[in-house]
């Protein structure tokens, strides 16, 4: 019973230690309502977060608040995060001025979970702000942060992009052999559909040509009946309906020339 009630005593007051309510995404990518930020730095940050929504599908915010959230900043950061970022790649990177350690950075990786490791994308992060803490001014801090976390996460966007490219023109190409393996087949089958019966009938017709030779060959070979003709000064002879026939003149001395 002792422990019942010291659960629910913790229960209840990590509930009072959360926020009530949670702030309203800013038009733009940053959070600075004490505005802390000067022009010239928010400006800044402001195009390096929003070429990374544009050109990479990226979501990040920079948060700078004025004194550390009760349930700790990547805790806070998490929940606006999953608040402002929606279903793709986010990023909320949370600054207080004057604690150390900051900034913090909490990233999900949303559309990356195909290629990208939990591993290297949590890698990716930390490097990013482990580059940022090392800058001396504080505003630097955060404008580091943002590019860094912008750049490492972009190039992880790109590599998936690249990868899914990939593997879409193989599969393209995939396809498209597949395709003209399936295009030959049928015209094979066009080619068997029409060329059989055409060389069947071909047969067929030489077939009764040559039997129609070999009919031919196969008849007897008979001499032209004996016709009789009356001879110039001479009895009936016989012979066929045959006669000869000079084409050379015969000349005075019985030669004959042609």
């Amino acid at each position: 019973m002792i422990v019942f009630f010291i659960s629910l005593s913790l229960v209840f007051s990590q509930e009072e230690s959360l926020p009530s309510s949670l702030p309203s995404k800013p038009d733009g990518h940053i959070y600075d309502p004490s505005g802390w930020l000067l022009d010239e730095r928010r400006t800044e940050i402001e195009e390096t977060l929003g070429k990374a929504e544009r050109e990479w599908s990226v979501r990040l915010f920079a948060v700078v608040l004025e004194r550390n959230p009760a349930v700790g900043a990547e805790a806070y950061a998490r929940m606006l995060g999953r608040s402002w970022g929606g279903e793709g790649v986010w990023g909320v990177i949370i600054h207080v001025p004057g604690i150390e350690g900051a900034p913090w950075c909490v990233a999900e990786r949303g559309s990356m979970v195909k290629w990208a490791s939990k591993e290297s994308f949590d890698e990716a992060v930390k490097a990013a702000m482990d580059r940022a803490r090392r800058q001396p001014a504080e505003q630097l801090r955060l404008k580091v942060a943002c590019k860094e976390l912008a750049d490492e996460l972009g190039f992880l966007g790109l590599k998936e992009e690249r990868i899914e490219r990939k593997f879409g023109e193989a599969g393209n190409e995939w396809d498209e052999k597949a395709m003209d393996r399936r295009s030959n087949r049928r015209s094979r089958r066009r080619v068997l559909f029409v060329g059989v019966p055409l060389i069947l009938l071909i047969g067929v017709v030489g077939f009764f040509v040559v039997r129609r030779k070999l009919r031919n060959r196969r008849k007897p070979f008979l001499f032209p009946e004996t016709e009789y003709r009356v001879r110039f000064e001479g009895p009936w002879s016989g012979g066929g309906n045959a006669g000869l026939r000079f084409t050379r003149k015969v000349g005075e001395d019985g030669s004959r020339r042609g």
